[in-house]
């Protein structure tokens, strides 16, 4: 009976295969069937980012993600999940790779996305616009709204009807983290008082009746006029 449980524990026992410590069963991690202790299968091994699959650090690539984050994937996802981009030379993410030997950043600031995006880029001359209203006391601010929708031109020229472009043009352009030509921002001038209300209250009718849309690529971004602050009061 001794001889029998001997063996038995013995059977147990598994021996890491790179530095030949004994492991205690449940402790071991297991790659092509072979065992490793867990401080040797962290040196060795790397967790791909986009299988979640163990995978030997010789076989990992760096690549760029669909928020632009640098991570490390398996040879396998490398080969079909990524694309490259001649644009800026990086391996990236197949759902933001263009097709086109770009990644989508890339494209959206290339001729070809320019000739597709289905509306032409318009910008206010912000230092003329903070020097007009330089006069008034009030703080000015201003906002950005990142966004998708299908109808951009029919978007710019309801804003344009919503908002009184004398005073306030509104500027439109891409952005890169936008993933298609349906991507478009919403640039306000510098504004003050009760015009904020009316130009952000017409942007947002003109989104809702053109079927506007955001999601987690989106972002919304608030500036405020800080020259006339000073140290106290901004903090």
């Amino acid at each position: 009976m001794e001889d029998e449980t001997q063996i038995k524990t013995e059977i147990k026992k598994l021996i890491c295969d790179s530095c030949h410590c004994e492991i205690e069963e449940g402790e071991e991690n297991i790659f092509d069937d072979i065992p490793y202790c867990e401080t040797c299968f962290d040196d060795q091994f790397f967790c791909c980012s986009m299988c979640e699959e163990s995978s030997p650090e010789g076989e990992s690539h760096s690549i760029y993600d669909t928020r632009y984050n640098r991570i490390n994937v398996c040879e396998n996802c490398f080969e079909n999940h990524t694309g490259y981009c001649e644009g800026c030379g990086e391996y990236v993410h197949e759902d933001i790779y263009h097709g086109n030997s770009m990644c989508n950043s890339c494209y959206e600031e290339s001729e070809d996305y320019n000739n597709e995006s289905g509306f032409e880029e318009q910008t206010f001359d912000g230092v003329a616009l903070s020097n007009k209203l330089g006069r008034y006391k009030e703080h000015t601010s201003g906002v950005e709204i990142e966004l998708y929708c299908e109808e951009n031109d029919n978007l710019i020229y309801t804003i344009g009807q919503k908002v009184n472009q004398r005073d306030f043009t509104i500027g439109f352009k891409t952005d890169g983290s936008l993933h298609d030509q349906n991507g478009i921002e919403i640039v306000t001038p510098p504004m003050y008082g009760k015009a904020i209300d009316t130009v952000i209250n017409g942007i947002c009718d003109s989104i809702e009746k053109c079927n506007g849309f955001v999601n987690t690529d989106c972002g919304l971004h608030v500036h405020i006029d800080s020259q006339k602050l000073d140290d106290r009061k901004l903090y």
